[in-house]
């Protein structure tokens, strides 16, 4: 809009003024104007650098979570399968000791039990972790929409402020 009002105070000035003050004054607007739409367009320069700067710290900030939350989670993994180990290493010494045949034959059988049970705990485990992701991913896309949406009404509204 200002280039077309000093497009028109220039029309105005080739057109004929009707004195040397107006033609000095309106002269004077083109200047100011075009100064103004020069600094708009520096500060609009700048904010666009600033949400580009919030976009890539929003990203490494989300990657460092992901990162902490994988790490938590290969902890609690291995937490896990060091107490299925300790669980199965008592059993075995429960029956061990014991020397009946009948009773080893039943400890196979509980040892064989047990470790179907892990594995279907581990597989379920799995979707489990499968899904918690997936859902923590879509909500963290949404997160980043809502907040892409905010920082760009936040950068037209300092424009229209600047404006006024």
């Amino acid at each position: 809009q200002a280039t077309t009002t000093s497009h028109n105070l220039m029309k105005r000035l080739e057109h004929g003024a009707e004195s040397e003050m107006e033609v000095d004054k309106l002269r004077s607007q083109v200047v100011m104007q075009q100064a103004t739409l020069q600094a708009e367009r520096r500060e609009m320069e700048q904010l666009r650098l600033e949400l580009q700067q919030m976009q890539e710290e929003k990203a490494r900030r989300l990657a460092a979570e992901a990162a902490e939350v994988e790490r938590m989670r290969l902890q609690v993994e291995a937490v896990m399968s060091i107490q299925a180990i300790a669980r199965a290493w008592l059993v075995r010494v429960r029956f061990m000791n014991l020397g009946d045949k009948g009773r080893r034959a039943a400890f196979e059988a509980k040892m064989a039990e047990m470790k179907r049970r892990e594995e279907v705990k581990k597989k379920m485990a799995q979707k489990k972790k499968v899904a918690s992701m997936e859902e923590e991913l879509a909500s963290l896309r949404i997160q980043c929409a809502v907040r892409s949406r905010k920082a760009k009404r936040d950068v037209e509204t300092k424009k229209k402020e600047k404006k006024e």
